[in-house]
């Protein structure tokens, strides 16, 4: 008798963690692929890219699906506090990814504007903006890094499919 009983607590106790466990199988969250993500919600307007280890670039596209706005900048956590982020990034690094990223041709050859093109300056940050009728690029420095450091890197492409875009800001 108590045999039996032991066995049909064993029963009863295994059932409950089967049932228990198909539960937690079926109520957990199933991660979002990409292609998931792109059959449900179709073509991003907005991607992010890690570009360098520690450096980041947004893209903003237009209604033709091409590049408008390309925003670079340190890698930033999405939980603010994160450890591990830096706040600027070098001039020679700014240049290098602005070459990259638009060829010299493509916006007229010009350099960042250090530090000539400073445009504005409060405290320890700086603004320089430079660019041609197509291509416009600002340039986000910090002087309180010796040497200066760069903290953002904007490019904004002038086509009528980014007119939307490029008026918000």
């Amino acid at each position: 008798m108590q045999g039996e009983v032991q066995q049909a607590y064993t029963r009863e106790m295994v059932r409950a963690l089967l049932g228990f466990a198909a539960f937690l199988a079926l109520a957990a969250p199933v991660p979002q692929s990409s292609f998931d993500l792109h059959a449900r919600y179709g073509e991003p307007d907005v991607q992010r890219f890690a570009i360098r280890p520690d450096i980041t670039m947004t893209v903003e596209y237009g209604d033709d699906h091409n590049a408008c706005i390309l925003d670079i900048r340190p890698r930033q956590a999405f939980i603010q506090g994160f450890p591990g982020s830096q706040d600027s990034f070098s001039k020679d690094t700014a240049v290098e990814l602005l070459n990259e990223v638009v060829a010299p041709a493509d916006r007229g050859n010009q350099p960042l504007g250090f530090p000539d093109g400073i445009t504005a300056i409060s405290s320890c940050a700086g603004i320089t903006v430079g660019g041609t009728r197509s291509v416009q690029t600002e340039v986000g420095l910090d002087f309180c890094k010796k040497p200066v450091g760069v903290r953002s890197l904007e490019v904004q492409f002038n086509r009528p499919a980014c007119d939307s875009l490029t008026k918000k800001k």
